[in-house]
């Protein structure tokens, strides 16, 4: 790659493309490439994009070497996360738009050639709990998704999307009424908190006290808090549960999909999620994302 080619890139339709060229112009761009460099940022959605476009620009307009700013190693941390983020949007919606014309064919006959027996029999309850699946995989890619960053009100974002998961309020209460001001994807936000919250929710199932969110910001990071008194997770288990198919629960829906989906959007974000067991029993689960 060359000069010309990392601006040409730049518009490129690919953001693992469009890091590539601004990671390209963090080590070898001039102020020549200003303008270029500039335009971009202007136009660039992808927060990881972003933040080397910002590390570029100041590069170039203050005359700091690279090397000392030790952008290298995190721009290739970045790059990695970009095409494993990338790769698993391709994998997931490749599943289900494989599968889910299948499961529609089998959805179809069962109805035809089981009757009324359908709606009540296991084939029902089967396809319906692979309905349930895709639609999990499909969370799961979405959370992958580049952000959409733009300003919003935490505080009415929780508690409408508390409603919107129908969680009652002696399972849930909502720590603040006052308006928070933040900067983020609402869509990634809402995929992590959802995932976080019905997690301490069901966790909180044999417990009298409901589970307790809060949330704030400040010049560097916005957070949401999930504290619940449910059973907890063991010190070995805190890393796991971020895995794949880890789930403690065996009911339907249950799919160790959950806090992954909430990992991957916050991490789409730039931002991280920690789980901590509490001193009294249950997990405080903290989401956290830049500024």
């Amino acid at each position: 790659m060359n000069l010309s080619d990392a601006v040409r890139l730049l518009e490129a339709s690919s953001p693992t493309a469009r890091l590539r060229a601004a990671r390209y112009l963090l080590d070898h761009g001039t102020s020549e490439q200003l303008d270029a460099l500039r335009g971009a940022r202007a136009r660039e959605a992808d927060s990881w994009s972003q933040r080397t476009l910002d590390r570029a620009i100041f590069r170039i307009t203050t005359g700091t070497p690279q090397s000392l700013g030790g952008s290298a190693s995190v721009s290739s941390e970045e790059g990695i996360a970009a095409v494993y983020s990338e790769a698993l949007q391709m994998a997931t919606k490749r599943v289900i738009h494989e599968v889910r014309p299948v499961l529609q064919s089998i959805d179809r006959a069962a109805r035809r050639e089981l009757g009324a027996r359908y709606e009540t029999g296991e084939t029902g309850a089967a396809v319906e709990r692979m309905g349930d699946l895709l639609a999990a995989l499909q969370a799961l890619g979405e959370a992958a998704e580049s952000p959409r960053l733009t300003q919003f009100d935490l505080t009415e974002h929780v508690a409408k999307h508390v409603r919107m998961e129908g969680f009652a309020e002696m399972d849930v209460s909502l720590a603040r009424t006052d308006a928070t001001l933040v900067n983020g994807d609402p869509a990634l936000v809402t995929l992590a908190l959802v995932n976080v919250v019905r997690n301490a929710v069901e966790a909180s199932a044999n417990s009298d006290k409901p589970v307790v969110i809060t949330w704030g910001r400040n010049e560097q990071t916005a957070w949401i808090s999930v504290l619940d008194e449910g059973d907890g997770l063991p010190e070995d288990g805190l890393t796991a549960a971020f895995e794949v198919g880890t789930t403690s629960r065996s009911g339907a829906g249950h799919f160790g999909l959950g806090l992954p989906t909430a990992m991957q959007a916050v991490s789409s974000l730039g931002g991280t999620i920690t789980l901590k067991p509490r001193r009294d029993g249950g997990t405080a689960a903290e989401v956290r994302w830049p500024q």
